[in-house]
């Protein structure tokens, strides 16, 4: 270690002088000098080596190796080197953003992360849980059921709305598939016949994963040759958010006109689709709407609507 000292004499004489230069004085500073640098000396110094004080004297911390950092351990302790935290991820890009999985934290290409969004099926398809995502909330409508067949002196009943469920929470795993299926509508009842054929068919379930499901409305009663009215189809059941507290039904399609040219009852609707309606000729609209019953003698009668899968995250 290279030490510059620098005295400045006050000019007094110890009784050895040289030209003016007092010679002792240098003397003693020199002595000064030695130990400075003998102190400083640390034995096995190479280079890279760093010195602290461990309270006592001044020690001697060995270099680290390539990539390594002095680590301070506070006030009371010796520092040490430690490893950097190491940030890289492989496969990274620019515009990757980091996210803790439960385990570890991994690198996600900004565009598949998707904070929030929906995805609506009006037919049988299947869901891709984006990255991320540990739970959606699920909306199902059942389908409408189709409106009841005409016979002699009486117009048919409608055909009731589809069940649902709205907003139900279900867990689901990051990139797992999960089956999506959309109840179609039912059908319309035959005309000019008495009984079974007469009714409208009940719309179909939706369900989502073949675990959470919904029922679709009933068909519609058809007209009877005595003269009584078709019932109107009853509508599905529908849950509230917990999936397990009956909320209330599906609409119930309109009865039939219990009289010679009686018209048909409108369907039943949902929380999303209108029924139909055979006095105005408005056909049903929407999702699980009921299909409306025939005239009598005229038929008219129509099928239901299908539903929906609604899945929101």
């Amino acid at each position: 270690m290279a030490i510059v000292w620098t005295k400045y004499w006050a000019g007094t004489d110890d009784g050895t002088i040289l030209r003016g230069i007092d010679l002792r004085n240098i003397q003693d500073d020199l002595a000064v000098v030695q130990t400075v640098d003998a102190v400083l000396t640390i034995p096995g110094q190479v280079q890279g080596d760093v010195l602290y004080y461990n309270g006592t004297t001044w020690v001697r911390l060995g270099a680290g190796t390539s990539g390594q950092v002095l680590k301070t351990q506070g006030p009371v302790a010796n520092p040490i080197w430690g490893t950097p935290v190491d940030l890289t991820i492989p496969g990274q890009t620019t515009g990757d953003i980091l996210q803790f999985n439960g385990t570890n934290w991994v690198g996600v290409a900004l565009s598949t992360v998707i904070t929030v969004g929906s995805q609506l099926y009006t037919s049988n398809g299947t869901f891709t849980a984006p990255v991320g995502v540990t739970r959606v909330y699920v909306t199902l409508v059942g389908g409408g059921g189709g409106g009841g067949g005409e016979n002699n002196d009486s117009g048919a009943g409608g055909g009731g709305g589809g069940g649902t469920i709205i907003d139900y929470p279900y867990t689901v795993v990051p990139t797992n598939n999960y089956t999506v299926v959309v109840g179609t509508g039912g059908t319309a009842g035959a005309n000019g016949v008495e009984g079974g054929s007469a009714y409208g068919g009940s719309g179909g379930t939706s369900s989502f994963d073949g675990t959470l499901s919904i029922t679709g409305g009933e068909g519609g009663h058809g007209g009877y040759i005595t003269g009584g009215d078709g019932a109107g189809g009853l509508g599905g059941p529908s849950l509230d958010a917990s999936g397990n507290t009956p909320g209330g039904v599906g609409l119930k399609g309109g009865n039939g006109g219990n009289r010679t040219g009686g018209d048909g009852g409108g369907g039943g609707g949902t929380p999303f689709g209108k029924g139909a309606n055979r006095v105005t000729s408005t056909a049903a609209t929407g999702y699980g709407s009921g299909g409306c019953g025939a005239r009598d003698e005229a038929g008219g009668n129509t099928v239901g609507n299908s539903g929906l899968v609604v899945v929101r995250w």
